[in-house]
């Protein structure tokens, strides 16, 4: 659990500790389509150590765009544990993060994926697309929900699992 105590600044983090001298560094965890890059920011914002890692997008069907959830994970915890490791003695006492948006992981009851991540740029909910656009008024909708109808949005994935891959 990280406990930050003190104040942020866009110069300088302070972090008192119990030697009464200004320690912390932040991790910046970068989640992306094609890779992740994690980087240790000390005190002065200077990078103390910095790992990245690169996955596939997997295309087992035209339209289609996916990625091994476990291998993601894996690799995310690679590129942490490396750029943590170049860092010197100071544990980092936060992190922030960016992952890809829109992305499915079906998942059971203890977390674990139940299949391959459904990415945003996939397009195979193009007919739940549509039965959306012709079952539901698309301003109510998007009143409702935030989000125009496209293939991008998490609901047209979840249709498609709902119909093709029920068991899931």
């Amino acid at each position: 659990m990280f406990d930050v105590r003190g104040s942020c600044s866009k110069s300088k983090i302070n972090h008192q500790t119990s030697n009464d001298e200004v320690l912390m560094s932040v991790i910046g965890l970068d989640i992306g389509t094609t890779g992740c890059k994690a980087i240790v920011f000390g005190p002065q914002w200077e990078i103390l150590g910095q790992a990245s890692r690169e996955y596939p997008i997997l295309t087992p069907h035209p339209d289609w765009a996916e990625q091994d959830p476990q291998q993601v994970w894996e690799l995310a915890l690679e590129a942490l544990a490396e750029a943590v490791g170049q860092g010197r003695a100071d544990p980092p006492r936060a992190m922030a993060l960016s992952v890809q948006g829109e992305a499915v992981i079906p998942v059971d009851a203890a977390g674990r994926p139940l299949r391959h991540a459904i990415l945003g740029m996939d397009t195979r909910s193009t007919a739940e697309n549509t039965w959306l656009a012709e079952t539901f008024d698309p301003p109510t909708l998007f009143q409702r929900t935030g989000m125009p109808i496209h293939t991008v949005n998490t609901i047209t994935k979840l249709l498609w699992l709902q119909k093709n891959e029920p068991q899931v």
